[in-house]
């Protein structure tokens, strides 16, 4: 049996001792919370999450979870790439939202830590999308260096890039051919995202490669390294996601319990 398919079953055990396993269920919901700040997204097809994690905003894409139903409660069960178990519990009780009052509370548990939030239902054009992964990680988004050497930043944004190396100051895109391509950006390759990158005119090229691998600087630990090489030169920092957005609206703040 494979390794998917035993977590599968696990999940599906999981599921049915704490309530009824819905087939085919076609729900879409959008849960968040505050406290920090924290939005999921999740449908019978996937589970995005955007959560805080040692400090660091982390953007997650998790496989398709097993969705069971206990009395009013839709409860949905899945795993981040490294085997932490995830729960999202939707319940229909009243919930204050931030200027609207919502008729869901919900409850999301990351490994042992649960966060306390409210949910919406969402339309088949708001659920959930693919999109390229490292992991379970989503590298469509901004990616920052964190550490480096001296000097060394770097901002990765699909509207725009900007790199500081040797007191310099450079504004990077997509290359040409892949604006015209509409190549995808960034290619994966096994643990790998590499970002084409260029000036304007195309005087300066560079490429940037994030890895999924643990990485230490500034004290703490991120979850990315990357290395760039620009002008024969080769930096290397670790990495980590910068703010990443579902493609929703924002998470409304939560009001306080009454």
């Amino acid at each position: 049996m494979g390794y998917d398919l035993l977590v599968t079953s696990a999940l599906a055990l999981v599921s049915g001792a704490m309530g009824a396993v819905v087939d085919n269920d076609a729900s879409a919901f959008q849960a968040f919370g505050d406290a920090p700040i924290w939005t999921v997204v999740v449908d019978a097809g996937g589970m995005s999450v955007a959560i805080e994690e040692n400090g660091e905003p982390v953007f997650r894409y998790l496989p398709a979870p097993v969705v069971s139903q206990m009395d009013k409660d839709r409860i949905f069960t899945t795993r981040t790439a490294n085997g932490t178990f995830v729960e999202l519990r939707v319940a229909e009780a009243p919930c204050a939202g931030a200027g609207e009052q919502l008729a869901m509370r919900a409850t999301l548990l990351v490994g042992p830590t649960r966060r306390e939030g409210c949910a919406r239902t969402l339309s088949d054009a708001e659920s959930t999308s693919s999109r390229p992964l490292l992991g379970d990680l989503a590298m469509d988004g901004r990616i920052v260096s964190k550490g480096g050497p001296p000097g060394f930043e770097l901002d990765l944004q699909n509207g725009g890039t900007t790199l500081m190396i040797d007191g310099r100051v450079l504004s990077l895109g997509k290359p040409i051919a892949v604006q015209l391509e509409n190549a995808p950006w960034p290619t994966i390759a096994g643990n790998a995202a590499t970002y084409a990158l260029a000036s304007d005119d195309e005087a300066v090229t560079a490429s940037a490669t994030v890895e999924a691998a643990s990485c230490e600087a500034n004290d703490r630990t991120y979850p990315l390294t990357l290395k760039l090489v620009v002008e024969g030169k080769v930096y290397r920092s670790c990495a980590s996601q910068a703010y990443q957005d579902l493609p929703l609206l924002a998470p409304s703040t939560v009001a306080p319990l009454g």
